[in-house]
């Protein structure tokens, strides 16, 4: 599951940025030969420390940011969303 979510997220930024236009299934194969098995090869994971960290406080953010706007009404009926 989590190689397609990043494949899905990939295609259209392939599609963008270099002008590259793949299916789902190309993106999937090419998403997980270049960047998840080479990520799950590493013999110390300790070097993703870093990038694992910056995911926690993203998906912390996104939750707080979800939080505040439930709280201040935004996702009630009628309002902004």
């Amino acid at each position: 599951a989590f190689s397609i979510m990043i494949s899905h997220t990939c295609q259209p930024l392939l599609q963008t940025f270099l002008g590259i236009t793949l299916t789902t299934t190309q993106t999937l194969l090419l998403v997980t030969l270049f960047i998840l098995l080479p990520l799950c090869m590493a013999e110390k994971l300790s070097s993703l420390a870093g990038t694992s960290f910056i995911g926690v406080i993203g998906a912390n953010f996104a939750a707080l940011t979800m939080v505040i706007r439930y709280l201040d009404g935004t996702y009630r009926e009628g309002g902004k969303y």
